[in-house]
């Protein structure tokens, strides 16, 4: 469901913004995410401690149906068609092209490339991330909520910096540096054993994941659309 949501979820993102906005865009989208996170780790955290995790997932669950309920309000100007009618192409030659498309075209690739590796090796931290919270930093669900809020809070920090900087022109450069800090915040996150140490990385993981995700999202559609 989410491979679906992601790319709809972007592609909607540019149809209402249109690409010169469109990281200011990202960036105040994957902020008021940020926002949310803060408190719904914290509210997470003691749901867990007092009702138990299955508890815990019927309020993101809920959380979730209201959003897509908020959704449905969005509306997007429709792309303007070329003079030629187009045939709907099949799904298997939809997929075909765009695979060519993808793997045939050097900047495409490189980004993509970039993404596998870093959301194979780099954002699974996050599923280790309550083994840290219990084994290493001797923490429950409530302290495992904290992390997770200074990630967040990372997160909407960051984004109000990207935000500031409108139509940033070297978007290559802060897509490696944020890669570059993701990484490295992550590394120093799996050798601290002081909590105090680890809520100030979760913050920095937060900051430089977010800056990752929303220019790697912006990056990608202003390079494929060009």
């Amino acid at each position: 469901a989410k491979a679906v949501n992601a790319p709809a979820y972007n592609t909607l993102t540019y149809d209402v913004i249109g690409s010169q906005r469109l990281l200011q865009g990202t960036a105040f989208r994957f902020m008021t995410g940020g926002l949310v996170r803060i408190f719904a780790a914290l509210a997470g955290g003691y749901i867990i401690g007092l009702l138990g995790v299955g508890s815990a997932y019927l309020v993101v669950a809920a959380a979730y149906l209201l959003s897509a309920a908020a959704l449905l309000r969005v509306k997007a100007e429709p792309r303007p068609k070329s003079g030629q009618s187009e045939a709907r192409e099949s799904p298997l030659r939809a997929l075909k092209a765009g695979l060519s498309y993808a793997f045939g075209t050097r900047p495409v690739r490189a980004l993509l490339l970039l993404s596998l590796m870093t959301e194979f090796f780099g954002f699974s931290y996050m599923y280790m991330k309550p083994v840290m919270a219990r084994d290493v930093l001797g923490v429950g669900a409530v302290g495992l909520g904290y992390l997770e809020a200074a990630s967040a809070l990372g997160q909407v920090a960051a984004m109000l910096g990207v935000a500031a900087l409108g139509d940033f022109r070297w978007k290559g450069w802060l897509l490696l540096s944020g890669t570059f800090g993701f990484g490295l915040g992550i590394a120093l996150f799996g050798l601290s054993p002081w909590y105090g140490v680890s809520l100030v990385l979760a913050a920095a993981i937060g900051g430089s994941g977010a800056v990752y995700d929303s220019t790697m999202s912006t990056v990608t559609q202003v390079t494929a659309s060009a």
